[in-house]
């Protein structure tokens, strides 16, 4: 399943980029994927059972683009710092 979202998300992406969207001029995506980036290398196993709590939220929202992207960082920053880890 990990692996379908991770897909989903880059398929998404490059979509965005086909129609002249940029990663870079997006600061809220941006910030978060940096935020979750540095999260998992600090903490991994925190990081991974965060994130899979956030997918099961997020899952039936279905939300596989921009938003959904920017939802799941924010939701795996606040369990994070809910349960102490950020």
């Amino acid at each position: 399943m990990r692996k379908l979202v991770i897909a989903v998300v880059a398929i998404e992406l490059l979509a965005l980029s086909a129609c002249g969207y940029t990663l870079a001029s997006d600061a809220e995506l941006t910030d978060g994927l940096h935020w979750a980036r540095e999260f998992k290398a600090e903490r991994p196993e925190a990081a991974r059972a965060i994130a899979w709590q956030c997918k099961d939220k997020l899952a039936a929202e279905a939300n596989f683009n921009r938003d959904g992207a920017v939802e799941l960082f924010a939701c795996m920053r606040r369990e994070a710092e809910a349960q102490g880890n950020a």
